[in-house]
């Protein structure tokens, strides 16, 4: 019995009880349990004492709660009472703010009604005056209509012009053509004029060897022969008469032909001169008629050269003829020259003098033709010179046109500008009447403010007062519950302090804020009084800006006056006109200053008795203050739209201004390209001229070609196939002149039916510019429908905007009171989440105390079974067989570690946890003993620090028991020599016998720690370390590591 107790207290860590063993008489393990009864006895007392101190705890925070619940249920109270009382306030405010509304409503539409009255005095002069200008409009519309028709009459001239200079460039271009031709044909027929003359040598030369051939052979042969070779030498001479006669006939019948083209030619020179006469007369716009004309002479000239080219061609082909012939007769006569030079030499020269005779009249006809053609030549000189003189005449013409066009377009433009002047002079003068009549609006505004913001300083006079008195109501009841909070709340005290001083100063810093804000809304007021008066001067100081603008206009006008003075009798009516509507101006202007006035004397009469009292109840009328505030506010909104009016205005004069300049610019750029096109024109003319000149000098070069061609037809009269060339052509000629005066008269027709057309378009452009007129008025009626919108749309953005200051206002008030209520809900939600947390925590405790409880009990009952069954099974073991019996009692444990571990893998995570809680406690119990075996003060304190644990920290329990073991394990380990001391006192080897119950113990306690180990498998280390303490050092230190690392 004595090694049991001796083994249990060294598992246990029971050091003292060593000591006691020699000392007492008792049983060792009767003592033990004797201890462990009394320490439980203790520990169950304690927990009775906390479990009292708990339950009155749990009595105490019930109290509190029901408590706070009563509170909670006041606070509700008073809450409810106060949102009450804000929604009445918020009925008030809004039944206020719709009578406000409604005062500012009626003011607004008095001072319409009285603005409309005004504008109805004003109407019938309105009218008047918009009579006269739509008749000033009408007059200046006409005469615009006139000069757009001067205008298009001198641009068709223009044009007209244009393409008259274009042909002109055309003829002078087909002029050159005819020169170069001309000088060609100049070149031919000189050289066909020496070929001639060659060929006549030749002739003569070849004739005279013949003749003297044919006497020599007359001579030299026969009578027979002689009269044979004289038939001969007659039909020879009868072939050259022959041919002789049909040349002349031929020169007569090309002789007709050519009188016939030079009577041709007089009518056409008649018909030329007749057109130049009707051109003169007429306009410039048959210009191209003449052109036409002109056109058609020169078509003629040209096939006159034509044909005078194919008559040239036809006498060379004769010539040609001619020659073979020459060639044939030379031929034939080098046969019988003999003949020839001997018999017919006499005949033949006299044959060929009288030939020459007869070549010699033909030569003085021929001169005679030639000095015909010259006159009429310089005839047709003379009358391109008249055509010449004609076109210098056109051309002054054109230039004088051109400057009256250009001064017309002057005249047009300076109307265009008098018209634009007279626009914005009566457009200046209704803006100058809309800003007078808004400035004085403007004013009786202010006035009208004045006297509503003095009533509202009446009322918020009794806010105020109804505002105090619920101040002293509101004070009462803060006292009457601070009574009741200190009757009530012992331990809460301070919170509630805390609660009702918050609201205390909420209150006070809301009826500071309020008084703060009346402060200002009254220096606001003050402000907008001396800004009203700031106002007042700006106005004066606009009205004295206009007077000088309207006499800067005035004298402008006088000068326009002076230098309209020369000008025409519609621009003096007028200039009139518009004096008259500066007289009016000047007399409405008048009015408006007396209007002015007067309003000025009632404003200041108003505001001398308004002040007197408001200087009296300032101190009371605080919360008026926020009408005049918002009144400042429409003011400078006011004061804005007109500033942004004026902006717009001046914005339009200024994009007026640029489209003038643009204007002007384009009208100087076209003045530039008329210039130039002149300019051209000039030079173009100049070049003309050169070209004429170079004509005449060619004509003259042709007159010389005609008298050649002329001395060649006397000499080819005979060619009967050019005769027959001649008349077809002239009858080709004929008809070519019959389709031209039929192509003539369709152009006539045709050029009526345009005029017919122009007239047409006349009348169209007549009723456009009519219906241009109708519209005119109508945009004007719709600018002025335009401006009164514009005036309406104003008021409504005004009273929008109120409307908008006013949802802001309520919109800040609710949000105020929103966040009350918020401060409300959070304070009340944080009390409520207090008593829950209290509530949980308590059971939550007390659970954890109760399971504890139990836990002991099991512990106790399993310790007492444990005991029980120690001392129904226990064997003692012989001496001799020690180190076996160790080995044995460790496999036994080692058996028993790894079935447990099995089961522990098999159990689920709660059983692991509760038997890790519940080895927890028995270490901590194990600690309490081995502490209370050295003194019961000191095992009854250890036992309270290991098993109570504060409500707050019930989650690291387990945590703080364990630490505290380790602890003290740390503290056996720190200080062995004590522990040694203690534990071998009663052990220390005298003798034999003592070494044998030394080892006898030593067996015990093996023993004891090897059940104890196969009990509570999950401390085997600690265990282990415990008895290692205990054994001898030699031998069972080695035999426990072996037989540890085998079971491993």
């Amino acid at each position: 019995m004595q090694g049991k107790e001796t083994i249990k207290s060294v598992v246990f860590g029971d050091d003292s009880s060593l000591t006691e063993s020699t000392s007492s008489r008792l049983p060792l393990s009767q003592q033990h349990l004797a201890l462990e009864l009394t320490d439980a006895k203790a520990k169950i007392k304690r927990l009775r004492q906390e479990l009292e101190e708990k339950s009155e705890q749990l009595l105490d925070c019930r109290q509190d709660l029901d408590n706070v619940e009563a509170e909670l249920k006041r606070l509700q109270q008073e809450n409810m009472q106060l949102l009450t009382d804000a929604r009445a306030a918020r009925m008030y405010r809004d039944e206020l703010d719709a009578m406000k509304e409604r005062a500012i409503r009626a003011d607004k539409l008095e001072s319409e009604v009285a603005r409309f009255r005004d504008k109805l005095h004003n109407m019938n002069f309105y009218k008047v005056k918009l009579e006269e200008l739509k008749e000033d409009n009408q007059v200046l519309m006409e005469s615009k209509a006139m000069l757009e028709e001067e205008l298009q009459s001198v641009k068709a001239r223009s044009d007209k012009l244009h393409h008259l200079e274009k042909q002109n460039l055309l003829l002078d271009s087909k002029l050159h053509d005819m020169e170069e031709e001309r000088t060609v044909d100049r070149r031919r027929i000189e050289e066909l004029l020496e070929r001639n003359v060659i060929l006549e040598l030749s002739q003569k030369r070849s004739m005279e060897e013949s003749q003297r051939l044919g006497w020599e052979l007359e001579l030299a042969k026969n009578p027979q022969q002689n009269s044979e070779l004289k038939s001969l030498g007659q039909e020879v001479t009868e072939k050259t008469c022959s041919r002789l006669l049909k040349l002349e006939k031929e020169n007569q019948k090309l002789l007709k032909t050519l009188e016939e083209l030079q009577g041709t030619s007089h009518p056409l020179d008649e018909f030329i001169s007749e057109s130049k006469h009707i051109e003169e007369k007429c306009t410039p716009a048959f210009a191209n008629m003449h052109n036409n004309r002109v056109i058609i002479d020169t078509s003629n000239q040209s096939f006159d050269t034509e044909h005078l080219h194919a008559s040239l061609e036809s006498t060379n082909g004769n010539l040609h003829g001619l020659e073979v012939e020459l060639h044939e007769l030379e031929t034939e006569n080098q046969r019988p020259q003999v003949n020839f030079n001997q018999n017919q030499g006499q005949a033949d020269i006299e044959n060929q003098v009288h030939e020459n005779g007869q070549l010699e009249q033909d030569k003085s006809c021929l001169v005679k033709e030639n000095r015909r053609l010259r006159q009429q030549v310089k005839i047709q000189e003379a009358s391109l010179d008249s055509s010449n003189l004609k076109l210098v005449v056109l051309e002054k013409e054109n230039r004088t046109l051109a400057k009256k066009t250009n001064y017309l377009s002057e005249s047009c433009a300076k109307n265009k500008e008098l018209e634009k002047e007279n626009q914005e002079l009566i457009h200046q003068a209704g803006r100058m009447l809309c800003r007078l009549l808004h400035f004085l609006n403007i004013l009786l505004f202010f006035s009208q403010i004045y006297c509503f913001s003095l009533q509202e300083l009446l009322d918020q006079r009794l806010k105020l007062q109804q505002k105090e008195s619920d101040l002293e109501k509101l004070t009462y009841e803060l006292e009457r519950m601070r009574l009741n909070q200190e009757t009530r709340m012992g331990d809460h005290e301070a919170g509630d302090q805390r609660y009702c001083k918050q609201l205390e100063s909420e209150l006070e810093s809301s009826l500071m804020k309020s008084l703060k804000v009346k402060k200002e809304r009254m220096a606001a007021l003050e402000a907008r009084l001396q800004e009203s008066a700031k106002i007042n001067q700006q106005l004066r100081h606009d009205l004295k800006t206009v007077k000088q603008n309207y006499e800067a206009l005035l004298q402008r006008d006088e000068e326009e006056r002076a230098e309209a003075g020369q000008c025409s009798p519609p621009e003096r009516t007028w200039h009139r006109e518009s004096q008259e509507a500066t007289w009016a101006l000047l007399k409405l202007k008048d009015r408006l200053i007396e209007v002015e006035r007067n309003v000025e004397k009632s404003t200041v009469t108003s505001q001398n008795s308004s002040l007197m009292a408001h200087n009296a109840q300032l101190q009371r009328e605080r919360q008026s203050s926020e009408a005049e505030r918002e009144a400042a506010i429409r003011e400078r909104e006011d004061l804005r739209t007109v500033n942004e009016l004026l902006l717009r205005d001046h914005e339009r004069l200024s994009v007026l201004h640029e489209r003038q300049a643009a204007e002007l610019e384009v009208l100087s750029h076209r003045y530039s390209t008329i210039e130039n096109s002149h300019r051209t024109l000039e030079i173009e003319h100049r070049s003309l001229e050169d070209r004429y000149n170079t004509l005449l000098q060619q004509r003259a070069q042709l007159v010389g070609v005609q008298r050649a061609l002329r001395e060649e037809q006397q000499k080819m009269q005979n060619e009967i196939c050019t005769s027959r060339s001649t008349t077809a052509e002239c009858q080709r000629l004929r008809d070519e002149k019959d389709w031209l005066n039929q192509t003539y008269q369709k152009l006539l027709a045709e050029n009526e039916e345009l005029q017919v057309e122009h007239k047409s378009i006349k009348s169209q452009l007549n009723s456009c510019k009519l219906e241009q007129t109708q519209l005119e008025s109508e945009l004007s009626k719709l600018k002025e429908q335009n401006q009164q919108l514009e005036i309406t749309s104003i008021k409504l953005v005004n009273q929008c905007e109120l409307l908008t200051q006013l949802k802001a206002n309520l919109e800040e008030e609710n949000r105020h009171l929103l966040d009350q209520i918020q401060s409300l809900m959070l304070q009340n939600r944080t009390l409520l989440d207090q008593t829950i947390e209290s509530k949980d925590l308590f059971h939550v405790e007390q659970r954890q105390y109760i399971d504890k409880l139990n836990e002991l009990r099991r512990q106790k009952e399993k310790l007492e079974e444990k005991i029980m069954d120690q001392y129904k099974f226990y064997d003692p073991s012989p001496p001799r067989r020690r180190g076996n019996w160790i080995t044995l009692k460790m496999r036994k444990l080692m058996k028993t570690r790894t079935r447990d571990q099995e089961h522990v893998r098999s159990s689920t995570p709660q059983l692991r946890s509760e038997s890790c809680e519940g080895l927890d406690d028995l270490r901590c119990n194990d600690n309490g003993s081995s502490v209370g075996s050295q003194g019961s003060e000191e095992s009854a304190s250890n036992s309270l620090n290991g098993d109570t644990v504060s409500p707050k920290r019930s989650s690291s329990e387990y945590n703080l028991s364990y630490m505290k073991l380790s602890e003290s394990s740390h503290s056996s380990q720190e200080h062995p020599d004590t522990s040694h001391s203690v534990s071998s006192k009663p052990f220390i080897p005298t003798s034999q016998g003592q070494e044998k119950e030394k080892g006898t113990i030593c067996g015990r306690r093996l023993s004891w720690g090897g059940q104890a180990k196969d009990r509570y498998h999950s401390n085997s280390p600690l265990l282990i370390r415990k008895l290692l303490k205990f054994c001898p050092k030699q031998t069972s230190h080695r035999k426990l590591k072996e037989e540890f690392s085998s079971s491993k």
